[in-house]
């Protein structure tokens, strides 16, 4: 619920949105490799001749959705995370404030490594980092409506 005679920050609202947006894609990719996976497990195709020579882990197609399942849970987890926090940071919630800042820095720290190893999008990066970061930290709007 809304903190009573507070209104959500237009920014926040945003952000929350953008949260929404995120947990929707995370589902999405999730449910694709979670559905990859049970092909891979349920298919064991010859692949023969010249591959035999790599080691078993890197042609074993159980391994493989193995490896794709695990990989969809864990988008799954940032799935129902990024719902959470949209959901809570509208609601003024700390932790989900905290959460959001934290993954702006890590966002951060992800488009300088972008940007040094010549990726162009390094910059959108760096962009979305801060305005989210800095709007969180020190919007006098945010400030006040994540106030106790």
């Amino acid at each position: 619920m809304i903190r009573r005679g507070r209104n959500v920050p237009i920014g926040v609202k945003i952000i929350s949105i953008l949260y929404y947006v995120a947990a929707g894609i995370f589902a999405l990719t999730s449910l694709t490799f979670i559905i990859l996976a049970i092909i891979a497990l349920a298919i064991n195709p010859d692949l023969g001749g010249s591959l035999q020579e790599l080691p078993s882990f890197v042609i074993s197609s159980s391994n493989l959705g193995i490896i794709i399942l695990v990989a969809g849970l864990f988008i799954g987890f940032f799935a129902v995370l990024s719902f959470f926090i949209g959901k809570h940071l509208s609601k003024a919630k700390w932790w989900a404030k905290i959460l959001v800042i934290i993954f702006a820095f890590i966002n951060l720290i992800a488009g300088v490594i972008y940007l040094v190893g010549g990726n162009l999008f390094g910059i959108i990066n760096l962009i979305f980092s801060v305005l989210i970061g800095g709007y969180l930290l020190f919007s006098n709007q945010a400030k006040s409506f994540f106030a106790r």
